[in-house]
C-alpha cells in the first residue's frame, strides 16, 4: 500500500526510493528483468546518506541490464523469500551463477508481522537459453502493427530489451510491447 488509499503514505512504506518497490512496476504489472549483478551491498538512507535504521546492515542487491534503459528499473534490495524463491526456480545456489537469468517480478500481498501490504516478490526465473521466444506468426503479427505506424523503430525495442532481432524477443514480453505500440498509436491519432 503506498499513496493508492487517498494519497496516504503506508507507514511501512519503504523510504529508499532509490530501491524498486512494488510501486515502480508500470500500471502494477508484471515485469521481467535480466539479472546483471547481485551481491551484499551497505544501503544508506537517502535523506541523510547514512545507514537508515530499517536498513542497519548490508542488504542483498540485485542490479538489471536494463537499469538506465527503462526509466522506472532500478536496483532490488532482495529479501530471503525472494532469494530463496530465485535459488529454487533456478536450481542454482550462487548468485554468480545467475547473471543473464530472466526474473519475472510481481505484486503481491505479503505479511510483516500481523500486517499485510503489497510486496515485490518473484513469479518467474528462467535461465536466459531456457526462454521462449516469440514465435513467426507472432513475428509478423509485431512487424504488422509496427509497419502500421511510422514512428515505433524495432532497433529500439531490441535495444529496450536487450535482444539482437524481434525474434528474440521473450514470449512473456510479447502482450507488453503490442500494449505499448497500441497505446503509442492511440495517441499520436488523438
Amino acid at each position: 500500500m503506498t499513496k493508492e488509499k487517498n494519497n496516504k503514505t503506508h507507514w511501512l512504506e519503504n523510504p529508499n526510493k532509490n530501491f524498486l518497490g512494488h510501486q515502480d512496476l508500470p500500471n502494477g504489472e508484471n515485469q521481467t528483468l535480466t539479472l546483471k549483478s547481485g551481491k551484499w551491498e551497505e544501503v544508506k538512507n537517502p535523506r541523510l546518506n547514512t545507514k537508515d535504521i530499517i536498513f542497519s546492515q548490508e542488504k542483498r542487491v540485485l542490479r538489471w541490464e536494463e537499469e538506465g534503459k527503462l526509466k522506472w528499473v532500478k536496483p532490488f534490495i532482495c529479501n530471503e523469500t525472494n532469494a530463496l524463491d530465485i535459488c529454487k526456480k533456478l536450481q542454482i545456489e550462487f548468485i554468480d551463477d545467475c547473471v543473464g537469468a530472466k526474473i519475472t517480478l510481481t505484486i503481491k500481498e505479503v505479511s510483516f508481522g500481523k500486517i499485510k501490504m503489497k510486496g515485490l516478490r518473484i513469479l518467474d526465473a528462467k535461465m536466459k537459453e531456457n526462454i521462449d521466444k516469440i514465435n513467426e506468426e507472432e513475428k509478423k503479427e509485431l512487424l504488422d502493427l509496427i509497419n502500421n505506424q511510422d514512428k515505433t523503430d524495432p532497433i529500439k525495442i531490441c535495444k529496450a530489451f536487450n535482444i539482437k532481432s524481434l525474434g528474440d524477443l521473450p514470449k512473456e514480453n510479447l502482450e507488453l510491447v503490442k500494449k505499448g505500440i497500441k497505446k503509442y498509436i492511440e495517441n499520436e491519432n488523438i
